[in-house]
Formats: C-alpha cells, structure tokens, sequence
C-alpha cells in the first residue's frame, strides 16, 4: 500500500508524501501550482495528482533538476526531513542523510514518483 496506492487519501494516511497536484495532456503531467512538469509517459489526460514520498527526493548543489531553497530541516532518525521550496512545484519535503543548511540553493529531482487518480 505504501509504495502503490490506488487514491490520494490512502498514499496521504499511510506515511509523508509530497502530492503535486495538476493536469495530464499530451504526454506530461503539469503541476497546478508553478507550473513545473514531468513526463506521465502513456496516462490518459485529466486531473492527477503526483506522489513522490519524502526518501524519493534527490537534493543536489547543482545539475539537472528544478531550483530550490531549502526553508527548514528536522531530525527523522538517521535521516533528516528538509522542507524545499521550489517555484515550479510548490513546497517538498525530502529525506536524505545529507546536511543542507537553511536557505542553501539546492536542485530537486524526483526519484520514483507515481500518478494517481480520485
């Protein structure tokens, strides 16, 4: 259940989720709030919402990926849970062993990420 959910409410319940929602046409999925898009491959176009979960994040200096900054940091055990903000997506957590500090420019890739319907 926590790695293929069906529904937005069950991947919401069952852990930490980044859920971005927006619209699939035309072979891409396009984030509501910012604009920023990903490939959907063969979906079907209509609403979606995009899940990434918080350890399917990739944080780096610089690289491919959308822009961001990262607003705060929090201890999650070994890892540590940073809240991101980006233009293009909104805001994101991410899970990573690595240290950022606050207000660090960092570029967001996500890792797996799945779309999901109703």
């Amino acid at each position: 259940i926590y790695e293929r959910p069906e529904r937005v409410f069950v991947a919401d319940f069952i852990g930490a989720a980044n859920l971005i929602r927006g619209d699939v046409a035309a072979g891409r999925f396009t984030a509501a709030e910012g604009g920023g898009f990903v490939p959907a491959g063969g979906e079907a176009d209509g609403a979606a919402t995009l899940l990434v979960r918080p350890e399917d994040m990739l944080l780096a200096r610089d690289g491919e990926g959308t822009p961001g900054t990262v607003a705060a940091h929090f201890y999650a055990g070994r890892d540590r849970r940073y809240q991101v903000l980006t233009e293009a997506f909104g805001p994101l957590i991410a899970d990573t062993a690595e240290r950022w500090d606050e207000g660090a420019s960092v570029r967001v890739r996500f890792g797996k990420q799945r779309l999901l319907r109703g």
